[in-house]
């Protein structure tokens, strides 16, 4: 797992940074990944790093760390950061 970050790894850290796994639905070469967010049905653009090498696809999952803001039945996101490829213990089983 060196691959990742550390607030990836584990459930409790990944819980305690907000880190959510998001799927890649458009690639872009001058925007980057169009990610869905996990609350809804809202996306998202991120550019990767660019030290990464990692040739993504369109249904590749990512990590974001999310800062949320909830307001009477909706959660909307505030901001975004992009932290990497999502480990394959994390991505979601109804994807």
């Amino acid at each position: 797992m060196s691959n990742y970050d550390a607030i990836q790894i584990t459930e409790c850290s990944r819980r305690h940074n907000n880190v959510r796994a998001c799927r890649v639905v458009e690639i872009n070469r001058e925007r980057g990944l169009l990610c869905r967010l996990p609350c809804g049905t809202d996306e998202i653009w991120m550019k990767p790093r660019d030290f990464e090498v990692v040739p993504y696809k369109v249904g590749d999952w990512v990590d974001l760390v999310l800062v949320t803001i909830s307001t009477h039945n909706h959660i909307s996101v505030r901001s975004a950061q992009y932290i990497g490829k999502t480990p394959a213990t994390f991505i979601p089983e109804n994807n």
